[in-house]
C-alpha cells in the first residue's frame, strides 16, 4: 500500500519495484523522503504455515470412497373412473461414505462436563426450567490437529430420506382440469455412534463442538409433515376466458433457540470460566419444533383474442389472493424477541401481462 507523507514533494517514478523493497513485509522505502511502501496487510503471506486439517488417504483415493447417495423408488398409477387417475409412490434415499472429523490433539480427558439451567418458557420442551447436560468445555487452549475420515470406521452415520407421494388428476367435461396431492417426507440422521468420543465432530446438522451429546440431539427424527398442493383450470363458457387457481399448504420452517452462554451461567456446574469464548447452544434438538403452516392461494384470469394468425392473451394474476400473512422467517435467538417474525409472506399483489403469438 502507498503511504504518502504530508509536506513531502515526491519526485520518484511511482514504480514500486524501484521505490520499495517488495521482499520486506514491513513499511520501507529505497528513497528516503520520497515514495514509501506500507506494510502488507497479511504478514504471513507466502509463508509456510502448519496444516491443522488433513484427510485420511482412504477417503480421497480409490473407488467408491467419496460421499455418495443411492435412491430407490416404487410407484403405481391407475385410472379410477374415466378421465380420473390416482398415483401413489414411495422414495427412499440413503447417504453413504459420510465423513467425521477427529481432533487428534485431544482426548476425552481434555474436557470437563457441565450443565446449564434452561430458562422457563412455555414454548420449550416441558416449559423449560430443567438442566441441559451433555455439554463439555476443553480444559486448555489446544492447536487443532484435525483428521477427516470415513465415519463407518467407528460405526458410521445413518442418513436416510423417506418420502410418500399421493395425487389425483382429473380431466372433466368442458375441459375442466383438477389435480391435487399430498407429500409426506423426512430425513432421519443418527450419529449416536460418535457422541461419546469428544474428539469427534461432524458437518451439517450433526455433532458440533457445542452440541449437547445426548440421545435426543444425536438422533434427529423429524415428524412427517404433509405438503399439500392443488390446482384447477376452468374455461368459462363465454368470451374465451379461462380461470385457473392454485393452492398450497406447506409446513412451517424449523425453529431453533440459540442460547448464548456466559461464565455466570455455566460456572456453577463447570467450576471455572470457559477456556475460550463462551459458546452458544441450541436449546431445541433438530426436528422438534416448527413454525405455523404456510397457506397460499393464487388466481389467474386469461382472455384469448384472435385476429387471423395472431393470438393475443392478456393475463391478470393475483398472488396471495386472500392476503394471508404466515411467518416465513423467525428470530431464532433465544431471549425476549425469540420467535418474533422477521419475514412474512408478501402481501396480495396483482401482475398484468400479455402474450402475443403470430
Amino acid at each position: 500500500t502507498w503511504a504518502p507523507r504530508a509536506g513531502v514533494v515526491y519526485t520518484g517514478d511511482y514504480n514500486p519495484y524501484n521505490d520499495c523493497d517488495l521482499f520486506n513485509p514491513a513499511a520501507n522505502t529505497k528513497r528516503p523522503g520520497q515514495i514509501s511502501c506500507g506494510a502488507i496487510s497479511n504478514p504471513a503471506f507466502g509463508q509456510v504455515t502448519a496444516r491443522t486439517t488433513n484427510y485420511d488417504p482412504a477417503v480421497v483415493n480409490g473407488w467408491h470412497v467419496r460421499p455418495n447417495n443411492w435412491q430407490g423408488a416404487i410407484s403405481i398409477q391407475r385410472e379410477i373412473v374415466p378421465r380420473v387417475s390416482a398415483y401413489a409412490g414411495y422414495t427412499r434415499r440413503w447417504f453413504g461414505n459420510l465423513t467425521a472429523t477427529r481432533n487428534q490433539a485431544v482426548t476425552n480427558a481434555d474436557f470437563s462436563p457441565y450443565c446449564v439451567p434452561v430458562p422457563v418458557d412455555s414454548r420449550l420442551e416441558n416449559g423449560g426450567g430443567y438442566q441441559q447436560c451433555g455439554l463439555f468445555d476443553v480444559n486448555r487452549n489446544i492447536t487443532p490437529n484435525n483428521l477427516i475420515f470415513n465415519s463407518s470406521d467407528i460405526g458410521g452415520i445413518d442418513d436416510v430420506y423417506d418420502g410418500f407421494d399421493f395425487d389425483v388428476n382429473a380431466r372433466l367435461a368442458r375441459n375442466i382440469i383438477l389435480s391435487g396431492g399430498v407429500t409426506f417426507g423426512r430425513e432421519r440422521i443418527s450419529y449416536c455412534n460418535l457422541k461419546d468420543d469428544l474428539s469427534l465432530t461432524t458437518n451439517g446438522p450433526g455433532l458440533g463442538v457445542n452440541t449437547p451429546r445426548t440421545d435426543d440431539y444425536c438422533n434427529v427424527t423429524p415428524p412427517f409433515q404433509p405438503q399439500v398442493k392443488g390446482q384447477v383450470a376452468y374455461p368459462l363458457p363465454w368470451w374465451d376466458i379461462s380461470l385457473s387457481a392454485t393452492f398450497q399448504s406447506l409446513s412451517g420452517p424449523q425453529l431453533s433457540a440459540n442460547y448464548p452462554l456466559s461464565n455466570a451461567i455455566a460456572q456453577p456446574s463447570l467450576g471455572r470460566p470457559f477456556t475460550n469464548v463462551a459458546p452458544t447452544i441450541d436449546l431445541l434438538p433438530n426436528g422438534t419444533l416448527y413454525g405455523d403452516r404456510i397457506y397460499q392461494t393464487d388466481l389467474r384470469i386469461t382472455r384469448v383474442f384472435r385476429n387471423g394468425r395472431t393470438t393475443i392473451r392478456p393475463t391478470v394474476s393475483i398472488y396471495n389472493l386472500f392476503n394471508a400473512n404466515p411467518v416465513q422467517t423467525y428470530n431464532q435467538n433465544f431471549g425476549p424477541a425469540w420467535l418474533s417474525p422477521t419475514v412474512i409472506m408478501q402481501s396480495r399483489f396483482v401482475d398484468i401481462g400479455m402474450q402475443v403469438d403470430f
